[in-house]
This record gives C-alpha cells, sequence and structure tokens, in this order.
C-alpha cells in the first residue's frame, strides 16, 4: 500500500493492491473456505500459504523448467515442490506476512472477517457475502452489496480517518455533475481519485462542486500542482507519491467497482472516462433513490461491522416492481423483449446474457483480435509456447474461454457462438460463466453444441471439475435441434474418456473431448457449420468405436 497505509489519519481512499485483479479474489476465496473458522496462528498461516502455492493462486516468477510445466498444465505442487518455489522466492516479511497481505485483500472486499484474537493471531470466517460469491450468487451483486455499505473508517480499517463512503460518493457525485452539465454524463478518471477518493465525510455536493470549478480552471487537464494543493494543503491528507495518487490506487479501487457493473470506463484520446453504463441505469437509479439520504454509520466492534455486512439487501432484491422497472428498460436498451413466462430473476438473467451477446459479436465483427493472434494465445495456454502473452491481466481460466469462443465465433460466426462471459465495454472478460451455464453454446440450425473449457490435465482434476457438470448441462439441455457437449482441455485423459464413453451408451448423450491443438488444427481449414457438424459426428463415431486408451491418444495427436 505503500508509506500511507502505515500513517493513522485523513487519506486517498484505496484497497490493499495486493490482487489487483478482482477476479483472482474467487481463487483464493476457495482455498480460504477450507481454513473457514479457523485461527490463524504462525502454524496455520505456513499451511495456508503453502496451500496457496501448491494450488496455484499465486505464482512466483522464479521457478524451474519442471515446475513450471506442472503449472502450465495445472497440476498441484507436491510438498518438496512446494518447499523449493518457496525456498527460490524469499519474503521480507516471512511466508506468514506475505500470506496476510492476500487475507487482507480479500478481508479488504468484506468476502471474509479477521478477528484479532491476540498480537498477530486472528479467527478468519468467510463472510456472508464471501460464500455467496463461492455459491456463484450473481457476482455483481455481491460486489454490489458490499461495496454499497463500505465505510473507509471501520473497526477493521482505523487507520484510515474518513468517514466517508466511497462507492456511494462516486454514485452521488457522478450524478451531481450529470445534472449540473448539459452533456458531459461522466467524470474523468482524475477526478474521481483526485476529488472523489479523497473525501472525507458523505458531501458529495461539495465535492461535485469542486470538480466543476476545477474544470473551470483546467478544463480536462491533469494539473499536478494543482491537485496536490488541494489534497494536502486543502484537505490536508497524508502525502503519497504522485504516481500512486494518480495511477495505481485509483485503478485498483476503479477495478472493484467495476464488478458491480453499474459502471463503464472508456477512452477518448489520452482521457479516460468514467460513467453510468446504459444497460443498468434502472439500477443506479434504484441506488440513488435508496440512499438518497445516506451517512456515515458509525461501529464499536468488527463484529458489529460484520453483522452489518450480512445483513445487506439491495433495491432490485427484494421489490417485484423494481425487477419489473429493470427488465423493462434493459429491454428497451437493447430494443428486445424476453419470455415473460419466466421468473423475473431468469428474464434478468437473459438479458444480462443478450446484452453480453451483443458486447461479444461486437468484439467478433471488429476485427479486433486477430485469428492468429489467438492461436498464439492458446498455444501460450497450452504450453506449447513459452511466448508471453498479451492479457496476462485475465486469469487463464478466464482468458481460455473467451479465447476459444473469440476462434470458434471468427471461424464461423458470432451468430452461432453464444459465451456466457460477463464482458467490459472494451471486449475484455470480467468474470467466469457462473457454474450452472456452459461455458460456450454453438447453436445452428441444426445443432446445439455445449462447449466446455479448462486448462486442468490430471485426471482426478477433470473428473471432479468438469465430467458430471458436462453431462448435466446437457441432460437438462432444452431444443430440439441435435445436442452434444464438446470438452477442450489441453491433454485429454484416457479415463476422462472411459466415462464419457458411458454416459454416451447408457444415457444416451452425445459427450465427446478434444485437445485444444486437436481443435485449432480441427477448424483451420473448415469454415462452415456443416464443416464443424462433421468435426462433431467424426469424432462421436470415434469415441463410440475405439477404447478409451484408443481415442485419448487419437484427439491427443496433432500429427
Amino acid at each position: 500500500m505503500g508509506r500511507s497505509w502505515n500513517v493513522s489519519w485523513y487519506k486517498v481512499f484505496s484497497f490493499s493492491t495486493t490482487l489487483r485483479n478482482p477476479i483472482r479474489n474467487l481463487a483464493f476465496l476457495t482455498i480460504f473456505k477450507d481454513f473457514d473458522g479457523k485461527v490463524l496462528d504462525i502454524e496455520t498461516k505456513n499451511i495456508l500459504y503453502e496451500e496457496i502455492i501448491r494450488r496455484w493462486a499465486y505464482r512466483f516468477s522464479k521457478i524451474s523448467n519442471a515446475i513450471k510445466t506442472k503449472y502450465i498444465n495445472w497440476e498441484l505442487l507436491t510438498d518438496e515442490e512446494v518447499k523449493t518455489v518457496i525456498e527460490d522466492n524469499p519474503q521480507k516479511t516471512w511466508k506468514w506476512g506475505r500470506l496476510m497481505t492476500w487475507v487482507r485483500a480479500i478481508k479488504d472486499c468484506w468476502l471474509i472477517s479477521l478477528t484479532e484474537i491476540k498480537y498477530n493471531t486472528y479467527l478468519m470466517k468467510i463472510s456472508e457475502l464471501g460464500n455467496q460469491l463461492l455459491e456463484w450468487y450473481n457476482p455483481e451483486t455481491v460486489y454490489a452489496k458490499a461495496l454499497i455499505w463500505c465505510h473507509a473508517k471501520n473497526p477493521q480499517r482505523e487507520a484510515i480517518f474518513n468517514e466517508s463512503r466511497p462507492f456511494l460518493n462516486t454514485i452521488f457525485v457522478i450524478n451531481e455533475i450529470n445534472k449540473k452539465t448539459w452533456n458531459n454524463k461522466w467524470i474523468l478518471e482524475h477526478e474521481f481519485w483526485a476529488f472523489v477518493l479523497s473525501m472525507k465525510d458523505c458531501n458529495f455536493l461539495e465535492a461535485a462542486n469542486d470538480i466543476l470549478k476545477y474544470r473551470e480552471k483546467y478544463w480536462y487537464e491533469i494539473n499536478q500542482e494543482a491537485i496536490e494543493n488541494y489534497l494536502y494543503k486543502e484537505k490536508w491528507l497524508v502525502e503519497i507519491d504522485f504516481k500512486d495518487v494518480y495511477n495505481e490506487y485509483p485503478d485498483d479501487v476503479f477495478r472493484k467497482f467495476d464488478m458491480t457493473w453499474l459502471f463503464d470506463r472508456s477512452w477518448f484520446w489520452w482521457y479516460c472516462y468514467i460513467r453510468f453504463k446504459e444497460f443498468n441505469l434502472s439500477k443506479v437509479n434504484q441506488i440513488i433513490e435508496e440512499f438518497k439520504d445516506y451517512w456515515f454509520q458509525k461501529f464499536s466492534t468488527p463484529d458489529e461491522y460484520v453483522k452489518y455486512l450480512s445483513e445487506i439487501q439491495i433495491p432490485w432484491e427484494i421489490s417485484d416492481d423494481l425487477k419489473v422497472r429493470i427488465i423493462e428498460e434493459q429491454e428497451k436498451e437493447l430494443e428486445i423483449t424476453v419470455d415473460k413466462d419466466q421468473s423475473y430473476d431468469n428474464q434478468m438473467k437473459e438479458l444480462t446474457r443478450l446484452y453480453n451477446n451483443i458486447v461479444f459479436s461486437k468484439c467478433v465483427d471488429s476485427g479486433e483480435f486477430d485469428i492468429e493472434l489467438i492461436k498464439k494465445e492458446l498455444k501460450i495456454l497450452c504450453g506449447s509456447s513459452w511466448e508471453k502473452t498479451m492479457f496476462n491481466d485475465i486469469p487463464e481460466p478466464v482468458r481460455l474461454e473467451w479465447l476459444i469462443a473469440l476462434i470458434t465465433a471468427s471461424t464461423y460466426g458470432s451468430s452461432y457462438v453464444k459465451p456466457n462471459l460477463l464482458f467490459d465495454n472494451d471486449w475484455l472478460p470480467k468474470s467466469f460463466a457462473p457454474w450452472w451455464m456452459a461455458d460456450i453454446e454453438f447453436i445452428s440450425e441444426k445443432l446445439y453444441c455445449l462447449i466446455e473449457v479448462t486448462l486442468m490435465k490430471d485426471y482426478k482434476q477433470q473428473v471432479n471439475s468438469e465430467t458430471t457438470s458436462i453431462s448435466d448441462h446437457l441432460d437438462e439441455l432444452q431444443t430440439d435441434k441435435k445436442k452434444c457437449s464438446l470438452l477442450l482441455a489441453p491433454y485429454i485423459h484416457h479415463r476422462v474418456v472411459r466415462y464419457f464413453q458411458f454416459e454416451s451408451k447408457e444415457n444416451d448423450l452425445s459427450i465427446l473431448a478434444l485437445s485444444i491443438l486437436l481443435y485449432l488444427k480441427n477448424i483451420e481449414n473448415h469454415w462452415t457449420i456443416d464443416d464443424f457438424i462433421n468435426m462433431i459426428n467424426h469424432y462421436t463415431e470415434k469415441l463410440n468405436t475405439l477404447t478409451n486408451k484408443e481415442y485419448a491418444d487419437l484427439v491427443n495427436s496433432i500429427e
């Protein structure tokens, strides 16, 4: 966090920047679940630290080629390998010190709670919001709950004195700016961190007026002297390096805010704009109406604050009338109508899916990502190329779903390919497909194919994480078309093939598996829908006539 976080005073609000991409929170939280309700003493901290390294939630750069191969293959490390990695990457704060930076980063998102029992020893519990995220209870709603109720100063963050609610402050400042300017429906990124994240209270009117005064004098320019005078002489905040307050901290805060799917961030020339997401403008307006009289609340103990967070509800969760309003406005935005025989929640899910499909189609049709680039990135993920990725900021599993969807849509047309990722307005993925949905849906006049992707090569991981969900998704799929499921992985284990063969014969389910590299080879010169269907038919026949080992050898070969 830099030196400012070690000082108790008023500060520009920030989160721990240890885990910059909030998509990674889920990987850490999944491991933390095994330690839910345990006391983090030195011994337990060491065990948890080693488990994080073993399961690749955090990856060090200094590793041997043998361990790097296991990393590429998503194979769990042995005790000896974990020990080697830790010895090769010593931490100044020791293992338990480094571990606590990760724990506090997750705590800052209110996904876990920490209660200090004695010096440097804590009881760790998964919060209600953390459990909701683990159960995939609509990640945007989980983050909205956490951030709407975020108080800068609270019993778990007492080193900051600001009696502010940064997320609500941001919404109300933007709303106020929108009222007072006839066409500038946004704030600039430097206005966000200089005037909003620096707020000591919830006086959004004052912050909005300060932004407008700044614009009168400097227009849209970043004037370092004026901003530093405002922060450190007018507001008397703790001083930090300008590059931190200008770049690292606000970017990290916005990444968390962005998980609510209520904002868009876009660039024009060298300016970065933050505005409300048009698709979810109804939700934003409901927040503005519900919290128009919001204030900073004080809490006596960590337990009181945790209890407060566990009882959070947001307007559209508890009101069918508000759900209907959201549905109507989103239908108007997309110029489409959804099936009214569904529940309101399912109508909202369907509209979200349709919105993401529109964003994805625009991405494919733009030609922004050419096929050769996608192939190169997929080969990096599969471990057949040692080049550096251009998308290091996107976690590998999310990147794999996105790239497979991109290359399939680029080959056969975006109208046939429906990924179930969530996308930002910059076309990059921001979240996995939910567990109850297939990763990618390929839909033509004759075929409905569910495509599931994984980076896992280990037999137990593939079986435990993929096989049952694949057959469940296919079994639950309601369609008059021929239906099938296709698993794509860097390597297909013969025991997984045996499971697929059993399902195919016993339950009449058409499920098959291909290595990712073989899939790339197959679609390289086969560009029609009929080509795709012929590929499915060809490997279905092979699955049903070869032994499991013969089929595995076939689909793992790219000769």
